[in-house]
């Protein structure tokens, strides 16, 4: 195989800013990596709780970069596999945009393991939200538009061109447990090999996942019909469906943005969703659980009290009747034979069935599966005999039948018959005799006359030649078969109907209708036998509700203290964040509230969110009365609002970056949707839901422009606490023009579009570069002014990466 020799990137964590002395081991640790380089090796170093770690890529310009996990330096360094990632992400012809040098088109952003915050930067317009945020989306089920794919012919350089006009957006992930676990399980429950996740992985810790989606167009029936787009999406190499693919990607990965945080933060699920990651697991297990004994046992009373109330007893029975069990012995006893011999002549009426697609072939089919019991209304109340309808059917079909060999056989004489003087052969008779009479005074055969006659009499030859075949064809074709169909039922119309009258005389004794008298049979044996199913279990039943009704109301109330205190914890610590975000003299306040009682069907149904609460976020503004005088001069009148109306985009999304910071895990509850919103849907049992909530963060966070209309002290914040987040939970991709953002990142992604040289070959040339040393020094200076003094910037960004190392450091620390 063609390998290509990659390079290495050593990246020493220290606290000596100037150059200084390697020792011994570490020298012979560079030459090991030297030798990983000259195999095919690519690997990065990273340190990671003080210990160093070999990971890498191998890389073939024919195949896409898979992760490469190796084994640990030496036993005594080793450390457990880094946590979940994404490690690279490939977009080709997304919009037009077509990597400049690449052959194949396809623009790579690569990132190592351990890089847990990525910047990716540009100039505006250069595709940084396409190609990252749009591919994320995409992958996650987002829905794809004709704009996407971009509508220009193949060039006369095939190799540029060589996907025509299709799409194609790819990530790769690196999943440790619990994500690894997780979306394995995923996996398997939508029949898709979870084995490929460790194919082209070397430890057996970690898996990779594959995302893939390609977009086509083409043109419709109609010149002016708007242009079609087709969408094929596969895992790890095996082809699924968009569903599946957003089924598995969409609790992975998340995209937040000004107009997402604006919207997330409308739902009262989704705020609910926030508290109920800090929510005590145990609480929340109790309360599903709870919730659900409570449903079940309430069902089984009101179907106990839905039996007793649909009994259907004789007009003559009266409580009295209890009593004398020789009378409802006798009832019994009477309608027990006639059930025998109804379903004995069930058993003798479908006997062997044969295949013909008949109407009374039906009819035999549905009486041989109908029971005595079984109940043939749609309405659970209400009771309507199956098996008489069935009875009923079988009576008309075998009528029908009759008729059908009746008409047949009449329509074969009225055809062919020589005694019916209304037959058609009858009057062909008819015909040829006043024909004959008609020619007999022409003496001389060589007549015209006597040839129009002899012509004559041959094709009324050929018409009683035609007439015999067809009465022969339909006798044995039409009226065998209609005949071997009806004696396929050995029962006559007679048995049936006799069979009926006894079932109605039955029912009239009783003075109930006919399709009640299964019912009525099954309610007089639960009244001789004390009504042990419903009456004995009545109270039992009661009384277990009664008790999980305790627990259930016990378990919301130990919620709703819980999300509480959560609630208020939270609006202390963003409340806190909130002025180094720019938001001085503000405050948040997570107010959580009863709007529902334990006994109503959204509070304890299938579907229903859990518990009875719904939480608020009010954000609190501290405003000096200016009317005020003497001692009242200095006092402040808080405003409360609801933050959804008074925060803007920005703040919101701000504010939702603080809530992260405090709740790791709580943007991915939110954007993937809580799960007490998914219950409300209808679509998920207890258990998934209990799941949902034991979930982890997502494996990486897509902030786009989260830090945008903020500068100085409010900028650093947000970079300190995107340096949190990557190191407490999830990776973070941040798109931003934030220089101090950039600076404090892990890796710094910088994306190019490139000028008039693709444009003529018909595609938007894009560069995405990893920009490291001075090259990484030049792009913050850029960010930070333009090309305004350009050496003093380079200056300010040097102490910008001093800054960013050390509050990377202090995170990690």
């Amino acid at each position: 195989m063609n390998w290509r020799i990659g390079f290495a990137e050593i990246f020493w964590r220290s606290s000596f800013r100037s150059v200084h002395v390697l020792r011994f081991r570490e020298c012979a640790f560079i030459f090991a990596v030297a030798l990983l380089c000259a195999q095919g090796f690519q690997p990065t170093l990273f340190s990671q709780s003080k210990r160093l770690q070999v990971l890498g890529y191998l890389k073939s310009p024919h195949t896409r970069p898979k992760p490469f996990l190796s084994q640990p330096v030496s036993e005594d360094t080793a450390v457990s596999p880094p946590k979940s990632q994404i490690v690279s992400i490939r977009s080709t012809n997304l919009a037009g945009a077509r990597d400049h040098d690449a052959k194949q088109g396809s623009v790579c952003i690569n990132i190592a393991p351990g890089q847990n915050l990525v910047a990716v930067t540009g100039e505006t317009g250069s595709g940084k939200s396409l190609l990252v945020g749009k591919v994320v989306n995409l992958l996650c089920g987002g829905k794809a538009t004709p704009s996407l794919v971009a509508t220009f012919e193949p060039h006369e350089d095939s190799t540029l061109y060589s996907g025509g006009v299709t799409t194609v957006v790819e990530m790769d992930l690196l999943l440790t447990d619990p994500h690894l676990g997780a979306t394995k399980a995923t996996l398997e429950r939508l029949g898709v090999n979870s084995s490929l996740l460790f194919s082209a992985a070397t430890n057996s810790s970690c898996g990779i996942l594959c995302l893939r989606r390609s977009l086509a167009t083409s043109l419709a029936t109609s010149e002016r019909a708007k242009l079609r787009l087709k969408s094929a999406c596969s895992i790890n190499g095996q082809s699924v469906t968009l569903k599946a693919l957003a089924t598995v990607a969409g609790p992975l990965l998340a995209t937040v943005d000004a107009g997402i945080a604006a919207n997330a933060l409308v739902k009262t699920t989704s705020l609910m969703a926030i508290l109920d990651t800090a929510v005590k697991p145990q609480v929340k297990t109790y309360m599903t659980q709870s919730k659900a004994k409570y449903r079940v046992c309430r069902r089984e009373r009101e179907v106990l009290e839905a039996e007793l109330a649909s009994r259907v007893l004789p007009t003559s029975y009266t409580s009295d009747s209890l009593n004398d069990v020789e009378l409802l012995t006798h009832w019994i006893d009477e309608i027990d034979a006639f059930e025998s011999r109804v379903m004995s002549f069930c058993k003798f009426a479908s006997g062997l069935q044969d295949s013909n697609g008949s109407a009374l072939e039906t009819a035999r089919a549905e009486l041989a599966t109908a029971t005595w019991m079984e109940n043939g209304s749609r309405r659970p109340n209400i009771f309507s005999s199956r098996l008489y309808d069935c009875i009923v059917m079988l009576r008309d079909a075998i009528r029908d039948a009759d008729n059908q060999i009746v008409a047949a056989y009449d329509a074969i004489e009225t055809l062919s018959s020589m005694s019916r003087s209304e037959s058609t052969m009858s009057s062909l008779e008819r015909a040829r005799k006043l024909l004959f009479d008609a020619a007999q005074s022409e003496e001389s055969p060589n007549s015209k006359i006597s040839q129009a006659a002899e012509e004559s009499h041959e094709l009324l030859n050929s018409v009683e030649s035609t007439l015999l075949n067809c009465s022969r064809f339909m006798e044995s074709n039409f009226l065998n078969r209609l005949e071997e169909c009806r004696q396929t039922c050995p029962c006559s119309v007679e048995a049936v109907d006799g069979l009926l009258l006894e079932w109605n005389t039955l029912a009239r004794k009783h003075g109930i209708a006919p399709t009640t008298l299964p019912s009525c049979h099954k309610a007089l044996q639960n009244e001789r036998n004390g009504n042990v199913e419903a009456l004995q279990l009545l109270p039992a039943s009661i009384e277990q509700e009664a008790q999980a009704f305790v627990s259930f109301r016990d378990a919301c109330e130990l919620l709703t203290i819980e999300r509480r205190r959560v609630a208020e914890r939270l609006s202390e610590v963003v409340t806190d964040r909130l002025p180094c975000l720019g938001m001085e003299g503000m405050a948040l306040q997570v107010e959580v509230s009863e709007v529902r009682r334990c006994d109503e069907p959204s509070a304890y149904g299938t579907g229903s969110v859990l518990g009875t609460n719904e939480v608020d976020f009010w954000l609190v503004s501290a405003l000096s009365s200016a009317n005020a005088t003497g001692t009242n001069a200095n006092r402040v009148v808080p405003r409360r609002s609801p933050i959804h109306t008074t925060a803007s985009s920005g703040e919101k999304a701000r504010i939702l970056l603080a809530i992260e910071c405090a709740l790791p895990g709580s943007i991915g509850a939110m954007i993937d949707g809580s799960a007490s919103n998914a219950a409300a849907a209808g679509d998920e049992s207890d258990d998934d839901m209990e799941q949902r909530f034991s979930k982890q963060s997502p494996v990486a966070v897509i902030y786009d422009e989260i830090d945008a209309h903020v500068g100085g002290n409010a900028a650093v914040a947000v970079a300190n606490m995107l340096a949190i987040q990557s190191s407490q939970s999830s990776q973070v991709f941040c798109i931003t023009h934030s220089a101090s953002v950039a600076a404090t990142a892990d890796l710094h992604i910088v994306i190019q579009s490139v000028g008039d040289k693709t444009k003529e070959k018909g595609y938007n040339g894009v560069k995405a570069l990893t920009v490291e040393g001075i090259a990484r020094r030049k792009e913050l200076a850029r960010m930070a002014s333009g090309n305004l003094a350009k050496a003093e910037a380079e200056i300010f960004a040097d102490a910008l990466l001093r800054a960013g190392a050390e509050s990377r450091r202090s995170v990690e620390g």
